[in-house]
């Protein structure tokens, strides 16, 4: 049951890499993306705004794995990862952490999309509903129906899918989304029936 688990959550925070489409800020409006850094288990983003304490027993991705899934050399992974070095490489989403509890199977993930289309902007609400759409082909139900949340320095647009993995076991998605500096900026949290609680998880940030 728990490597199903793992699988399901690792499909759903996958699918957010999926370029989304979207609009783009004007040249002289959009910076780079300083991704976070870590100060023993906490992170810290001045970014996205949040800090996050990762608590014992939870594992955090390295640098060197997260440049893997994003195509990008080792190198480039600290300071401002800018739009220029990004359209070079192709790449559309920057991780900037991955954290998880590999008894339960709990993640926590934090990464930004380059919004690439010229010379329009896109709302929080038309970039949920993009991402969205693929959440729902991949069998999830989709549920919108959360205020805005405070999350760290920010107030965040909030939704959450959810998807029956057996009979009864269900895995859940809750986001929260930001769009800032030409970025679609994403907090995702995934938990379980079984795993530790999405109150229990958000408490790890301030």
């Amino acid at each position: 049951m728990k490597k199903m688990f793992c699988v399901a959550a690792l499909a759903l925070m996958a699918v957010l890499l999926v370029a989304c489409g979207g609009g783009e800020y004007d040249e002289d409006t959009i910076r780079g993306f300083t991704r976070g850094t870590w100060n023993g288990n906490v992170f810290t983003s001045d970014q996205v705004g949040v800090t996050f304490t990762m608590p014992d027993g939870w594992v955090a991705a390295t640098d060197e794995e997260m440049a893997e899934v994003m195509g990008l050399g080792a190198d480039m992974m600290s300071g401002e990862i800018s739009p220029a070095m990004l359209e070079a490489a192709g790449v559309r989403v920057v991780q900037d952490m991955m954290v998880s509890n590999p008894e339960t199977g709990a993640m926590v993930q934090i990464m930004a999309e380059r919004l690439v289309f010229p010379n329009t902007r896109i709302s929080v609400p038309a970039y949920i509903e993009n991402a969205s759409e693929m959440l729902v082909t991949m069998g999830m139900e989709v549920d919108f129906d959360f205020p805005n949340a405070s999350l760290g320095n920010y107030t965040w647009h909030v939704y959450e899918s959810a998807m029956e993995i057996m009979p009864g076991i269900n895995i859940y998605g809750r986001y929260f989304v930001d769009v800032r500096d030409g970025f679609a900026i994403t907090v995702q949290i995934v938990y379980s029936d079984f795993s530790e609680s999405v109150e229990e998880i958000l408490a790890l940030f301030r």
